[in-house]
């Protein structure tokens, strides 16, 4: 999908004004707008997805032993989040307690999808937030 938006943003650049791009995905044609949506929504997606292996890299970067390489930190976060379940050998028992929970965090993310995950944890953290303000501002 998101190449498809790539492809549809070079293709804008090259149009005169007389010129109408095709927006197809699976042999459907879509107009500008719902394309143009379809794409923010991938956009955003893998957004997300990027950001918590990010988050995942660096918590393992400060968690597991100097033993294993960036390369294999970023293999073992990816896997997990991608719930492929392969592994480099860092998930193994001598791992810190904080990167096993950082890597059943990210399969967990990865098998329910990272937006119902922040949703359940919007839906967590809010009244948290909204109570300890209210007892600050008292």
């Amino acid at each position: 999908m998101l190449l498809l938006g790539i492809r549809w943003r070079f293709q804008q650049l090259f149009v005169t004004a007389d010129d109408d791009i095709s927006y197809r995905i699976s042999d459907e044609a879509l107009p500008a707008s719902q394309a143009h949506e379809q794409v923010q929504s991938a956009a955003g997606l893998a957004s997300l997805w990027l950001l918590l292996l990010g988050v995942g890299i660096v918590m393992l970067t400060h968690l597991v032993s100097p033993n294993y390489t960036l390369k294999d930190m970023i293999f073992e976060a990816a896997s997990a989040t991608s719930n492929v379940g392969l592994s480099t050998g860092i998930s193994a028992p001598p791992l810190h307690w904080g990167g096993k929970l950082m890597l059943i965090l990210l399969k967990w993310a990865g098998q329910l999808e990272i937006i119902p995950v922040l949703l359940l944890e919007i839906a967590i953290c809010r009244p948290i937030t909204q109570t300890v303000l209210r007892r600050h501002s008292a």
